[in-house]
């Protein structure tokens, strides 16, 4: 028997069915109207032409199928609409999102907390200079009453000495005062550089987890590409198994086909031979087209929907996704 599912698969696995050349012709009746002498014009002609005369030869044939249809067992196809490339990104980066959102919400928050906490240590510091400031100043302070008061009783309280004790002092308390404060911008710099470091260590992560999401989001495009296209096979061969047991209990039991007074019957299977034939045909021509014409091509010829019939959907939905 013509399998269909073979060439059909061809394409769907990339590789090309040999197409038939294109000859532009014009339509039979326009054929039939024309003198011998007179020549088609460039305007006249399809490039569909050849292809519309070799469907019209085909429903032609199965012009004598027999009509037993009222009473005939007809057994159910699967029907199956493959999802076009930007439905499966959509789907792909929707599953995606939710697993990469959570990682990306517990980065955000490692990060808060962490600069929450270091800000927290910088406040203390700061807080913390005052009170360190003026314990020195009371310290110092304490110091000069006690060489103040010891000069008094020692009745050296103008005396030169003194005063440079009490100078002495004032020096030490300086250094001292000088030595909180570089002691804190250099504590509160570290808390700085730390924070730095924390939003540098945010970047980096969200720069890798964006990395991790965007092949995360490809391979779960390959995965569903996959997965259609095997269950686009899985439909074929089963479908196909449903042709041959139609084709049996036609054969069996409605006698195959009447083609008519003229001719001598037309089985099922031919008749199934000449609509697969119109199938692949059709598939093979447009698919020698380039892939961003191929669709516009076929939909935009109007006489293809009544050449083709009930098969026109299945051939668009071929063509549609054709590598």
């Amino acid at each position: 028997m013509f399998n269909i599912e073979e060439k059909i698969l061809k394409y769907l696995k990339g590789k090309k069915v040999k197409s038939e050349p294109i000859v532009k012709l014009t339509s039979e009746e326009e054929v039939e109207e024309k003198k011998p002498s007179e020549e088609v014009t460039e305007t006249e002609s399809s490039v569909n032409s050849e292809l519309h005369k070799s469907l019209k030869e085909s429903n032609k044939k199965l012009q004598g199928v027999i009509d037993k249809e009222s009473d005939r067992v007809v057994l159910d196809k699967i029907e199956y609409t493959p999802k076009t490339e930007e439905e499966i990104k959509k789907t792909a980066s929707e599953a995606v999102e939710e697993e990469f959102s959570l990682k990306k919400n517990a980065l955000d928050k490692d990060l808060k907390d962490k600069t929450q906490a270091v800000e927290k240590k910088a406040s203390e510091v700061e807080k913390g200079v005052s009170a360190q400031k003026d314990s020195i100043e009371n310290a110092y302070n304490n110091l000069e009453s006690q060489v103040e008061n010891q000069a008094v009783k020692r009745g050296i309280a103008r005396s030169s000495i003194i005063a440079e004790q009490l100078k002495g002092l004032g020096v030490e308390k300086i250094k001292d005062l000088l030595a909180v404060d570089d002691k804190v911008a250099t504590t509160l710099k570290g808390y700085n550089d730390e924070l730095q470091a924390l939003k540098s260590d945010y970047e980096y992560a969200v720069e890798n987890l964006n990395t991790e999401k965007a092949i995360a989001v490809r391979e779960r495009i390959e995965k569903l590409l996959k997965e259609q296209n095997e269950k686009i096979e899985e439909v074929l061969k089963y479908n196909n198994t449903v042709d041959k047991n139609q084709l049996y209990i036609d054969d069996k039991y409605y006698g195959g086909v009447d083609s008519g007074e003229e001719s001598s019957q037309i089985s099922e299977s031919e008749k199934a031979k000449i609509r697969q034939k119109m199938i692949t045909d059709t598939i093979s021509h447009f698919g020698a087209m380039p892939k961003a014409e191929r669709l516009k091509a076929f939909e935009s010829d109007e006489e293809l929907q009544e050449l083709l019939g009930d098969l026109y959907k299945t051939v668009e939905r071929y063509i549609k996704y054709l590598p």
